[in-house]
């Protein structure tokens, strides 16, 4: 018995090109039955109805594994025994003989052969083609996770338990690996999203390390290739994996969670599975392995900048107008890529005036021309199908792109090439073949070319050394082929010139800083591409487009659409940014730093909450560490909390008040940006330059002379580093009638709370947001728990607004994108009831993609008939700041 899902299915049949014929599925949960096919397609045994599994819904399958090629199937005696659920009898195939009344073959009895090693289970190697060469994945087994465990090279050679050092909670350990285990070439993958890394601990035969020569630790590296170097003088490496928290209790996650997060790639010809039969690629002896993955041979491709700039396509009236129906609807068939420009398209063409949006996007990771048209001539379900109708994107698995062509009446379709290819024409000839599939299916819709974008100079992709790792000689190369390639098939109505808008955008003042790993786009790179998509196939001027990201300036807005309008201007050629020059901040004249009590003006002094002090401690990276005691020596550093551009705007002042023999280093994370250097410098104004490259930054404070200064308290770290911040001028949106006339100062600020009649107070009512936009009533107790509150926009929840709850109620803040329902994965969390009082500050976060937002009140028990909107109004409070208040 073997289960197979379709994720599996895909990537073993875009690295042979067949598609895969399964055998019998008998008596599954969903009461699916299947058949062996013969050469005609035509089942094997009359008794069981074949089933093209391809066309079901149903991700999971107990199959047959008879049609797999002998190269992928191992030595097994039984390929799998159908059972049943139902019992009724059913023809069935055991090593290759029919049998009849499956009865006697249940699921428990098919385990148990299994178990007891009667028979093996099939084994179906996952394969990946990267860089060129084909690589297979090490198994969970072969990876022998152990939970709460963790190697130490220069202290032993067996493995550390929870049970001797607590800090073993930490971790995950893998099993030790010779260099024949990861040859050379070897990848290792790593969710870094989270905070994840690992150490590749290691040791010459049984010889432990000296601490000065203990591996460090790999971060912020979602991919890391072995080179000769990794191995050095090592014979046996392991790895400890973790996020440097504990993982326990709610934290806690399983191996096959930790499988997700940390990945080992071998090179095939590197290490052919023992039970993998002789092949052209292993008989007799094993290639040699070469230090990197191998990367195609590449014609020259000649620099091409056009004499004149070249007009984009005219756009064929006879499709059909997008504006038409009022809705914007666009597909892609692309990859990372197209996941990064249509990330906000969404929400500028919503800004640009565009009522009703609906967007789909066919992903596979670095998909090819090639590959997507291999996918649809088998009319493969290879893909994770992106949608976004709300604001807000979801994923569905197993996708074709006959269905997603055809599930809409799309305006538009966009098709790209995988990255490193983009430049390399001769690649292009699969698109003229893919065309003749995907535009029948859609005929009105207008086919569209993506043209993507140059890598960051020294960037470590693998294929940048096709353009001689030279950014120019890449973005020449793609606009060379979409001259020579894409331009000559006059079925490509429009091209985005999302390429050409980020090549103009680098030549502002920000620089080379729109990617975050080399060549993926970061966010502020995501927004120009979204605008390139907006602008090239609305026709919609975005010059007014007000939205913008709350990590970007107003002045990074402009220098956005000035890139993206001088690239539709001038599709196929660099045109310098109207930015070279960073816009000036005016500030006031700064006060001595001798003299604490003098504040800028128009500044205010974040406060020591603010601040959020943390003694022993540092950033590096994503990693948090907090404890005076362990190896890294904390008791010399300390650090405040992470900021983000919101909190420490353009303009705000940094100020070391006793700047002798002091330093802070301000990390920063979330972009292109190296980790910065200590800044000794008494006074710094933040501009933009400070700002980019980063989305967070957060502070680690320490003594130029190495003295330890655990022993001082925040209070005396706050009189060191003064973050001056700009006082926001408030524009007034809340009617004053809205408040009560009493003011409330929380923290030195004055605020007033929304009136009883404001805060519509309804009893045993429910906000369901992902099922309705109105409040449920109690008809049958089912809400008996609940009081509701009316909803409100962004204009009276203001951002610094205070949601208060008393000790022991919470509630849970519903959301809407206009009318919008939000899917399952969407709706809040609550804010769960507590011992002690909670508030909660809104800010831009808080909104997200929401419009509108509601609250449910609850102490988890039904509320007696006693309990009134007067009660609730003393429980739950909303406090606006009074300078929104009109």
């Amino acid at each position: 018995h073997y289960a197979v899902d379709r994720e599996a299915i895909a990537r073993y049949e875009a690295v042979t090109g067949e598609k895969v014929r399964f055998g019998a599925v008998a008596a599954t949960r969903n009461n699916v039955s299947g058949n062996p096919l013969n050469e005609k397609g035509e089942p094997v045994n009359a008794k069981v109805n074949a089933v093209d599994f391809t066309d079901t819904k149903y991700d999971v399958f107990d199959v047959m594994v008879n049609a797999i090629p002998e190269e992928y199937r191992g030595t097994v005696d039984i390929i799998c025994c159908a059972y049943l659920m139902a019992g009724n009898d059913i023809t069935y195939i055991e090593n290759g003989v029919e049998k009849i009344n499956a009865t006697a073959n249940t699921f428990e009895s098919v385990c148990d052969k299994v178990d007891n090693q009667i028979a093996e289970k099939t084994e179906i190697y996952e394969y990946q083609i990267i860089g060129g060469t084909k690589y297979r994945r090490l198994t969970m087994e072969e990876l022998g996770l152990a939970e709460w465990s963790f190697w130490w090279s220069s202290r032993g050679t067996s493995i550390y338990t929870a049970d001797k050092q607590s800090i073993g909670y930490k971790y995950y350990a893998t099993s030790k690996f010779t260099k024949d285990d990861l040859p050379v070439g070897t990848i290792i993958k790593t969710d870094t999203s989270k905070g994840w890394y690992f150490r590749p601990e290691g040791w010459v035969g049984d010889k432990l390390n000296s601490d000065s020569s203990r591996p460090g630790e790999i971060k912020g590296k979602a991919e890391y290739v072995i080179e000769e170097s990794f191995w050095s003088t090592f014979t046996v490496r392991a790895f400890n994996i973790t996020k440097n928290k504990e993982l326990t209790g709610e934290n806690r996650v399983t191996a096959e969670q930790i499988y997700e997060i940390f990945a080992i790639y071998v090179p095939v010809a590197a290490n052919v599975p023992d039970n993998a039969p002789p092949s052209e690629d292993n008989e007799g002896t094993t290639p040699d392995v070469p230090e990197t993955p191998e990367t195609p041979e590449t014609p020259e491709v000649p620099p091409v900048t056009p004499d004149e700039p070249v007009t984009p396509p005219v756009v064929d009236t006879e499709k059909q107008d997008w504006a038409a129906d009022g809705e914007l609807k666009i597909l892609c068939i692309g990859n990372s890529f197209s996941v990064d420009s249509m990330e906000y398209v969404y929400q500028i063409a919503k800004a640009a005036g565009v009522e009703k949006i609906t967007l789909g996007n066919l992903y596979i990771g670095g998909c090819s021309l090639a590959t997507h048209l291999s996918n649809a001539k088998g009319d493969k379900g290879a893909y994770t199908y992106y949608t976004n109708t709300n604001g807000s994107w979801s994923s569905t698995g197993g996708k074709k792109i006959s269905d997603a062509v055809k599930s809409d009446d799309w305006d538009f379709i966009s098709v790209q090439q995988v990255s490193g290819n983009s430049g390399i024409a001769d690649s292009y000839d699969d698109l003229y073949e893919l065309l003749d599939i995907v535009e029948p299916l859609n005929p009105s819709a207008r086919i569209v070319w993506h043209m993507t974008w140059a890598y960051k100079t020294g960037s470590g992709h693998a294929d940048f050394g096709k353009y001689d790792k030279n950014q120019m000689t890449m973005y020449n190369a793609i606009v060379n082929a979409v001259q020579t390639k894409v331009l000559s098939d006059s079925r490509i109505e429009i091209i985005i010139p999302a390429g050409t808008a980020i090549q103009n955008a680098r030549t502002s003042y920000y620089g080379d800083n729109f990617t975050r790993d080399g060549y993926h786009l970061n966010d502020f790179g995501r927004y120009i591409g979204g605008l390139a998509f907006v602008k090239a196939l609305t026709g919609l001027s975005i010059d007014n487009v007000a939205y913008k990201l709350d990590t970007m300036t107003d002045n990074n807005r402009l220098l956005a659409i000035d890139a993206v309008n001088k690239a539709w201007a001038t599709p196929f050629a660099v045109t310098t940014s109207a930015y070279v020059e960073e816009p000036e901040i005016q500030v006031p004249d700064i006060p001595s730093v001798d003299d604490a009590s003098q504040i800028p003006e128009g500044y205010r002094q974040l406060t020591l909450e603010e601040m959020g002090w943390q003694e022993s401690s540092f950033w590096n990276g994503k990693t948090f560490s907090h404890n005076s005691n362990d190896s890294f020596h904390n008791k010399y550093y300390g650090t405040t909390k992470t900021f983000t551009i919101n909190e420490i705007p353009i303009g705000s002042i940094i100020v070391l008040k006793q700047g002798e023999s002091w330093q802070y280093r301000p990390d920063g994370w979330g972009g292109s940006g190296s980790r910065p250097g200590n800044v000794t410098t008494e006074i710094i104004v933040v501009t933009e330059t400070w700002w980019k490259g980063y989305t967070t930054r957060g502070f680690n404070l320490s003594k130029t002379t190495g003295a330890a200064i655990n022993g001082m308290t925040p209070e005396e770290i706050y009189e060191v580093l003064a973050i001056y911040v700009p006082v926001k001028q408030a524009t007034p949106t809340v009617e004053s009638s809205m408040c009560v006339e009493e003011v409330t100062v929380i923290d030195g600020k004055e605020y007033r709370a929304l009136t009883l009649e404001a805060m519509d107070l309804e009893k045993y009512t429910y906000y369901y947001s992902t099922k309705s936009t109105e409040l449920y009533v109690d008809t049958d107790g089912t809400y008996k728990r609940f009081f509701a509150t009316g909803k409100y926009d962004r204009d009276v929840l203001v951002e610094g607004a205070i949601i208060w709850v008393d000790a022991g109620w919470g509630y849970r803040p519903e959301g809407w994108n206009e009318d919008n329902l939000n899917s399952d994965q969407a709706r809040p969390v609550s804010v769960a009831k507590s011992d002690e009082e909670q508030s909660v500050v809104i800010d831009a976060a808080w909104w997200g993609i929401f419009t509108e937002r509601g609250f449910n009140i609850t102490n988890d028990t039904n509320l007696g008939e006693d309990v009134t909107a007067e009660d609730i109004y003393e429980i739950f409070k909303i406090y606006i700041p009074v300078e929104y208040i009109k």
